[in-house]
């Protein structure tokens, strides 16, 4: 019976082992709070294709994605180190310079045709019968509201040419031009494509119509954590990059996320897909005449007093193949 007893004994603390073990590989693996201030952006999809291919665990990370509605919110997450990475719009950029403890780490949009104006069946006929009305964004400070100030600051209307709503993104905005509240909505295609689909909008004009070659989309990250962690956020963008090459490689299962990420319908999600998959970085590198763009808006737009200094607004340093 001894020998039994002593055998129990050892299976037990054996089994104890294992399981301490797998607690500190547990332990050993970081998690990375992502706030996602642009949910039904297609270009964001990739943070969800790499959590349902394992990607970012191939890379030695759990990712904790976090839905907020608008830039104005996500900057404000990370900023404040609630989330150590926010997925968001470049003009956020005017808080950097302003002196939130952020940087722009990656630009994973090459071409900014995602975004458009959209009506109601019945609106407007041209973006000029918009001058005066009410255009819907997201929040203040978000992609959406620096893109509707943009526009009419070209065309010559001034700043306050268009009544500019904050009203939340997706369905809430699509919903606020169904009833009327709004003349026009600044979207992404998919949006646009299924307010169509449902007769209930249509694009009046693709925004890189009037604002050629703007940035788009920007990944940034919490300054505190990139000085603690730069092995981390070197291995999320790698696997951001990884993430894309794999929905490059992988059309149907792509679909189908963006059918239960974003809420689009196949057909939609598969337009989606071809349109704007040639689209995405291949590096994540910010095109100086984008930064530019920003630089020059944010003075003649009022919202800083001088051109700032965009070297000190994003790095590079944490992409793949750049210089430790």
């Amino acid at each position: 019976m001894a020998g039994v007893g002593q055998l129990v004994r050892i299976v037990v603390q054996c089994a104890f082992g294992l399981l301490l073990a797998a607690g500190a590989a547990r332990a050993a693996t970081p998690t990375i709070h992502v706030a996602n201030a642009a949910p039904t952006s297609f270009f964001f999809l990739t943070l969800d294709a790499g959590i349902s291919s394992g990607i970012w665990k191939q890379r030695g990370l759990d990712i904790d994605a976090v839905r907020i509605n608008g830039g104005g919110k996500g900057a404000q997450a990370v900023a404040g180190g609630t989330v150590e990475i926010e997925l968001g719009g470049a003009p956020e950029m005017a808080a950097i310079a302003r002196g939130s403890p952020v940087l722009g780490i990656a630009n994973p949009v090459a071409i900014p045709g995602l975004m458009a104006v959209i009506v109601r069946p019945d609106g407007p006929k041209s973006f000029d019968e918009l001058k005066g009305k009410t255009i819907g964004v997201s929040t203040a400070g978000s992609l959406t509201d620096w893109l509707a100030r943009e526009m009419a600051r070209r065309q010559g209307w001034g700043l306050n040419g268009v009544r500019v709503v904050g009203v939340g993104a997706g369905l809430s905005m699509s919903a606020a031009l169904r009833s009327g509240q709004l003349d026009a909505t600044i979207q992404d295609l998919p949006a646009a494509y299924q307010l169509e689909q449902q007769h209930a909008g249509r694009i009046l004009i693709h925004v890189q119509q009037i604002i050629p070659d703007f940035l788009l989309h920007t990944i940034y990250a919490n300054t505190a954590f990139l000085n603690a962690h730069p092995d981390q956020a070197r291995a999320f963008l790698a696997g951001w990059l990884d993430s894309v090459d794999w929905m490059r490689a992988h059309k149907p299962e792509t679909v189908a996320l963006a059918g239960e990420s974003l809420g689009l319908a196949p057909d939609i999600a598969a337009r989606a897909y071809d349109e704007l998959m040639p689209m995405f970085s291949r590096d994540g590198r910010f095109p100086p005449a984008g930064l530019q763009l920003l630089a020059d808006s944010f003075v003649s737009m009022h919202m800083l007093d001088a051109p700032p200094d965009m070297s000190r607004l994003v790095t590079e340093q944490y992409l793949p193949g750049a210089v430790k």
